[in-house]
Formats: C-alpha cells, sequence, structure tokens
C-alpha cells in the first residue's frame, strides 16, 4: 500500500521541525526578544533593559530560542551578543510553506 503524503516520512519530519520552532517562539518574550534582536545585535543586559525584563528571564528565553538555532550569538570581549538566525527562520517560513499552502 502506497504510503499517503499526509503520513510520509519526510511530511512527519517537516511537521516535527515546525512543532519544534513554533513551540521555541511561544510565548510574548520571546516573540518580543525575536522583533527586537531582528534588527541589531544586543547582549542580554541590552535587551532586558529595552524590553523591561529580568536578566535571568531574559537569558532562558535566549537559550530557549539558541537551542532551536532561532538565534546566534557572538562574545566581544566578556559579553555575548544574540541576532536572529534568519536563515533559520527562512526554513521555518519555507515549511510552513509547503506544507499547508500547497
Amino acid at each position: 500500500m502506497k504510503e499517503n503524503k499526509v503520513n510520509s516520512v519526510k511530511n512527519r519530519a517537516q511537521c516535527n521541525t515546525i512543532e519544534k520552532i513554533a513551540k521555541a517562539m511561544s510565548g510574548e518574550t520571546r516573540v518580543r526578544i525575536l522583533c527586537l534582536i531582528a534588527k541589531q545585535e544586543l547582549n542580554v543586559g541590552e535587551i532586558a533593559e529595552a524590553l523591561n525584563l529580568t536578566q535571568s528571564t531574559t537569558s532562558l528565553s535566549l537559550e530557549k530560542l539558541f537551542n532551536e538555532k532561532l538565534v546566534t550569538k557572538k562574545r566581544r570581549g566578556k559579553f555575548v551578543y544574540y541576532s536572529t538566525n534568519k536563515k533559520r527562520i527562512e526554513v521555518f517560513l519555507k515549511l510552513i510553506t509547503q506544507t499547508f499552502l500547497k
């Protein structure tokens, strides 16, 4: 019996990836962080101050985003600067388009 498109291994893998990225992006704090660092690289303190968050909350949110490769980080001196991983976000949008809009 042929495997239909909904149950195909490729489709399940795509859905898995979409789910992981969507979970990482869920929540107002993480979305606000992504919006802020999409415009410029910032460190934890700068992000926390700009969004009126604690550094602990900011760090935890950045860790979740980093684990799903939605943000990148670069060390400069004693600070770590974060920015959005545009390529990963493009992959996410492409998967959404392929899965739901075709």
